[in-house]
């Protein structure tokens, strides 16, 4: 996971920087770059693919993620991370691109999921913890806290002060605060939600009781800055430039010397007035500054009553916070395997289903393989036909395709046996003269291409049948005109009270006969061309005309043609 994580910083980067210079060209495909990947590693191939698909991946996650870089940022970061941990797993006959855009919005929707429900439930915390259920309330507790907000803020250090004044008093963001301190976005947050927890231990010395989370909603709602008339922030500061600029020029007394009398006198007047103010301002300070000492007195001797009942309180805190640990650690065990889990199943079910779309392009290829029952079929019937392995040969497809063509003639077994009980109820068990003369009697509408491909069959006929007990005393049944494979084709035979299967002549010695095959192909290194030259090889040389069919139907049929792509 960490050669995972490395490679996709390597790949970012590359993108950054134009790419491995000509170290890949553009024309390779997206499937040989996950191949060089996949099985040697390469990292410039990742980088490729990386650079090669990046604007679609961010563009996608800035359109789901409304807009927010750093939403979109760590929803690229995950899907390639994705793809370099399930690149062995990507089928080749998937577009590339369409994989990245689900895997974005997959993401993206995680990750905007996840941030809303983070948020809904802090602010239902928040609320329940502080008891706000009303602006009222919110501004009772502000009222509780203002008079001591800055007495217990000038008790944190310079680092946890500006914290606190940053995010509630400023309303700037965690990037914005990280960038202060020199700190990534999530360490700011950590930064701000410690420096808070001091300010409200602060707080409570001065007798205040309350939860963080109730403390930052006051804070937020009642910043201190949002108070402010506009426009006093540029008056102070014209005020303080000119002041330097007087205090540059030297000292009272020199400034004197080039007034007037008038003029001496006026600013004697004003200093006499400014000495006085100045004097209550400080007389005021010296009071409140006494006032808070008592405070900061009996908080104190509180907090020192406290001590003894320290020891006891900090081993129950360590044996909470070490649960705490180990329930966190499990369920974060228990999302891994859950979430190792969905993608295994994920995997195996692109695989399944790009199984079934090879097995139907192989039957379109092969329409001689196809009967008219097939339009019956059910998408679990073709589930069921490529659950078992890989397509990787001819005889794996036509299995396949024998067991769907096999799974369609048993949907209309059942029917078949009521339409021929109802017919011979009309017509006085006089049996029908061929299978259409049953369409009338059918619950539902049967063509005539699934009609036409079953004729009568007299008891003589199928006596050599394993059929049912029933089945085996009917007059009259209907079988196959033909299997359309008869290496592989089960044969059916429909009759009033019963359904009857067997397998073809060709069918059980296909297996004899592709074993002498491959058996004199091994001897003489090249196949074989006549019946005549296995023979030594068969088990039984009965029935030389299925023998003969058996041969040319798997001779004409040597290997698999290319997977379509």
């Amino acid at each position: 996971m960490h050669r995972c994580a490395h490679e996709i910083q390597v790949a970012l980067f590359l993108v950054g920087n134009g790419g491995a210079a000509g170290a890949i060209k553009h024309v390779t495909s997206d499937s040989e770059l996950l191949r060089r990947y996949s099985e040697a590693k390469d990292g410039e191939a990742f980088a490729e693919l990386v650079t090669r698909h990046f604007g679609l991946v961010y563009g996608t996650a800035m359109r789901r993620v409304g807009g927010d870089a750093h939403a979109a940022k760590d929803v690229a970061q995950s899907v390639f991370t994705d793809l370099a941990k399930k690149a062995s797993g990507i089928p080749r006959a998937r577009p590339l691109p369409g994989w990245l855009h689900t895997s974005t919005c997959y993401a993206a929707a995680k990750l905007v999921r996840t941030e809303q429900r983070r948020r809904r439930v802090e602010q239902l915390a928040f609320a329940d913890a502080a008891g706000l259920g009303s602006g009222e309330e919110s501004a009772s507790d502000w009222t509780a806290i203002e008079p001591s907000l800055d007495s217990a803020l000038q008790t944190l250090s310079d680092e946890d002060r500006g914290a606190v004044i940053m995010r509630f008093f400023q309303e700037r963001s965690y990037a914005e605060i990280g960038t202060e301190f020199s700190l990534k976005e999530d360490t700011a947050r950590v930064r701000v939600q410690r420096s808070l927890e001091k300010l409200r231990a602060a707080l409570r010395r001065h007798g205040i009781q309350s939860t963080a989370e109730a403390l930052a909603i006051a804070l937020a709602a009642n910043n201190a800055t949002a108070a402010a008339p506009s426009g006093l922030a540029a008056v102070i500061a014209q005020i303080a430039l000119r002041s330097a600029a007087m205090a540059s020029v030297g000292s009272a007394a020199g400034v004197i010397t080039f007034m007037s009398t008038s003029k001496v006198l006026g600013s004697a007047l004003a200093v006499s007035l400014a000495m006085s103010a100045f004097l209550a301002v400080m007389l005021f300070r010296e009071r409140a500054s006494t006032a808070d000492a008592e405070v900061r007195r009996a908080a104190l001797e509180k907090e020192r009553s406290s001590w003894t009942e320290a020891p006891n309180e900090i081993a129950r805190l360590r044996g909470e916070l070490g649960a705490l640990k180990k329930a966190e650690q499990q369920r974060i065990a228990a999302v891994e395997a859950k979430k190792r889990e969905q993608e295994a199943l994920e995997t195996d079910l692109d695989k399944w289903l790009d199984r079934i779309d090879r097995l139907k392009r192989f039957a379109s290829a092969h329409p001689e393989w196809v009967i008219p029952e097939m339009q019956l079929l059910t998408p679990t019937n073709w589930l069921d036909a490529t659950k078992g392995g890989n397509l990787e040969t001819e005889a794996d497809y036509r299995q396949a395709l024998s067991t769907l063509r096999m799974n369609a003639k048993n949907l209309i077994a059942q029917k078949f046996n009521k339409a021929i009980g109802l017919y011979l109820a009309a017509h006085q068990g006089v049996p029908p003269a061929d299978a259409r003369e049953l369409a009338p009697f059918f619950s539902e509408p049967m063509s005539n291409d699934i009609l036409d491909r079953y004729t009568l069959s007299s008891s003589d006929e199928i006596k050599n049948w394993k059929t049912l007990s029933k089945t085996a005393k009917e007059p009259f049944a209907f079988t196959e005109k033909a299997v359309s494979d008869p290496l592989w084709d089960t044969e059916i035979l429909f009759a009033e009270n019963g359904v009857a299967m067997k397998l073809g002549d060709s069918a059980l010695r296909r297996s004899d006969v592709a074993s002498a095959m491959r058996t004199y192909t091994e001897k003489n290194g090249t196949p074989p061309t006549e019946l005549a030259q296995i023979a030594p090889y068969l088990k039984s040389t009965s029935n030389p005309e299925v023998l003969a069919e058996v041969f040319e139907a798997i001779r004409s049929h040597p290997v698999l043609p290319p997977k379509p792509e």
